[in-house]
């Protein structure tokens, strides 16, 4: 499991890169906290770890490029 200070930077940077595709930080959180059928979960669930990050990354340069499945 990440330390605290880790897991907090994670969360940052996912949600700051997720306001700027979605447009709106509100958009960003929403989408941040509902079930994802790719993921399988909500993307906040998955950023305990780096692999679950970097799923959570892939999906949205997925999204940033037009890519929604």
């Amino acid at each position: 499991m990440a330390e605290k200070s880790e897991f907090e930077a994670r969360v940052a940077r996912i949600r700051e890169k997720a306001a700027v595709i979605f447009e709106d930080p509100e958009k960003a959180e929403r989408w941040m906290r509902a079930s994802n059928r790719v993921l399988e979960s909500a993307p906040i669930d998955l950023l305990e770890s780096d692999e679950g990050a970097e799923m959570v990354e892939t999906v949205l340069h997925r999204i940033e490029h037009g890519v929604f499945s």
